[in-house]
């Protein structure tokens, strides 16, 4: 007897015969064998709108590629469906995928996995006034702004104040009315639209001067009526 080691093959015939101690020999006989013991790869690529660290700020479509040099991809599975193209995420957040190949031997990759990260909402901003209110909606000192910025998703990266960073309350004084910008910024790189508002200061009160008319006679007494003129 004898044996005979063959390796990854697409196909190979074996041709054999038998031989006597007497040095006879049979007829040569073959056979024809297959072998694959090598299961495929597949490699997932990503695609969509990139923003800052690492994160999409859109859809992300996931492309599939197997391949298996010997007998052929008999199928390929994502999260556990069958693969047919190109699949779109949405989910916000981070989503894990799972994927493998299989080959036409039955061979069948060990899962691959991956993950990315979709954050496609900007962040909220919102303000908030203090101060000493007098009537019709005005102020009668300075006024305080107090911004309040949230993002559920990758997470609040910075907020902007009148072009400013905002890093805590800040003070007005100006009198009359002002206008006040704001926006923030989220770690994926989403920025908020600039939200606005505005408040009305007047912390100086009025002045006012009378004048006297008539007619003044001796000690500071006036001898006829008097008029008192406001201005």
């Amino acid at each position: 007897s004898a044996s005979l080691l063959i390796g990854d093959t697409g196909g190979a015939t074996v041709t054999y015969r038998a031989l006597s101690s007497f040095g006879d020999s049979s007829y040569a006989s073959s056979t024809s064998l297959k072998v694959d013991t090598t299961p495929p790869a597949t490699t997932a690529h990503l695609t969509g709108v990139l923003g800052a660290n690492s994160w999409f700020v859109g859809p992300v479509t996931v492309s599939l590629s197997p391949a298996d040099a010997t007998s052929g991809v008999a199928s390929t599975t994502l999260d556990g469906s069958g693969y047919t193209g190109p699949r779109g995420y949405s989910s916000q957040g981070t989503t894990a995928i799972t994927y493998y190949s299989t080959d036409n031997a039955g061979n069948t990759e060990s899962t691959q996995s991956a993950a990315f990260k979709i954050d496609s909402q900007p962040p909220t901003t919102t303000d908030s006034l203090s101060g000493t209110l007098g009537a019709n909606g005005w102020y009668i000192g300075p006024v305080q702004v107090t911004l309040s910025a949230s993002d559920a998703t990758s997470g609040l990266a910075s907020t902007t104040l009148d072009g400013a960073l905002y890093s805590g309350p800040r003070d007005y004084s100006a009198e009359g009315t002002t206008a006040i910008s704001y926006y923030s910024t989220d770690n994926a790189g989403n920025a908020e639209s600039a939200q606005t508002a505005d408040f009305k200061i007047d912390s100086i009160a009025p002045s006012s001067s009378a004048s006297l008319g008539g007619t003044l006679g001796a000690n500071g007494w006036y001898v006829s009526p008097v008029v008192i003129t406001l201005n």
